[in-house]
C-alpha cells in the first residue's frame, strides 16, 4: 500500500515523507517523545519497509522518530542519534535522501536539553531539514532564531560548513526531482 500511496503523491508533484524512522508500524503514537523507550518492543523486522522502499528507489525523504531505542543507540533518541541516521539509515541502508527532524520545541523532548542544543544535536546527527509547527519563538521568528543558532554553531566549531553543504546538496537533489516530473 505504501508504494501505491507514494506513487499517487508523486504523480501530483507531492514529495512523500516517510515517518517515523526507525519505528515502522508499532508505537507511532509514542514517536513524538524522547522520554519513550521502545527498546523492548523493537524488532529489526520494523526496518524492512524502509529498506524495501529505499531499495526500490521510492523514498527521497524520511522523518525521524523522537523515541529512544537503546538497542540501536544506548543514549540518544533517534532524532539526536548519528548512529541511527548516519550509520544505519545512510551507510547500511544506503539512503541518500533528505532527513527531516520536527517538533524540536516540544516539551516531550527532555527539558534539560535547551532549544539551541536540540538544533545543533539534530544537525550533528544528520538531520537536513528542521520543521517547526509555529512561526514565532520567544524573541523572533523561528527561522531567524534557528538561522542564528546554526550560524553561531558554525563560528564556534560545533557544526561544520561541510555538514551544512551536504544537507544543501541533498535538498537541492530533492527539489530537482520536483522540476523533472
Amino acid at each position: 500500500y505504501a508504494l501505491l500511496f507514494i506513487d499517487a503523491l508523486r504523480m501530483k508533484h507531492i514529495v512523500p515523507v516517510v515517518k517515523y524512522f526507525p519505528m515502522a508500524g508499532k508505537h507511532l503514537e509514542n514517536d513524538f517523545s524522547t522520554k519513550v523507550n521502545v527498546t523492548q518492543q523493537f524488532s529489526l523486522k520494523q526496518l524492512k519497509p524502509y529498506y524495501d522502499l529505499i531499495n526500490f528507489g521510492k523514498i527521497q525523504s524520511v522523518l525521524m522518530s523522537h523515541a529512544l531505542n537503546q538497542e540501536l543507540d544506548a543514549q540518544n533518541p533517534a532524532i539526536f542519534s548519528s548512529f541511527i541516521i548516519q550509520t544505519l539509515l545512510r551507510e547500511k541502508m544506503h539512503f541518500e535522501g533528505v532527513v527531516f527532524a520536527h517538533n524540536l520545541r516540544t516539551p516531550s523532548i527532555d527539558t534539560t536539553i535547551e532549544f539551541k542544543k536540540r538544533i545543533i544535536r539534530s544537525i550533528q546527527a544528520g538531520a537536513d531539514i528542521l520543521v517547526f509547527g509555529t512561526y514565532f519563538s520567544e524573541n523572533a521568528s523561528v527561522h531567524l532564531s534557528v538561522t542564528k543558532i546554526i550560524e553561531d554553531a558554525i563560528k564556534q566549531g560545533e557544526l561544520s560548513i561541510e555538514r551544512i553543504e551536504r544537507s544543501y546538496e541533498r535538498i537541492e537533489r530533492l527539489k530537482q526531482t520536483l522540476v523533472e516530473r
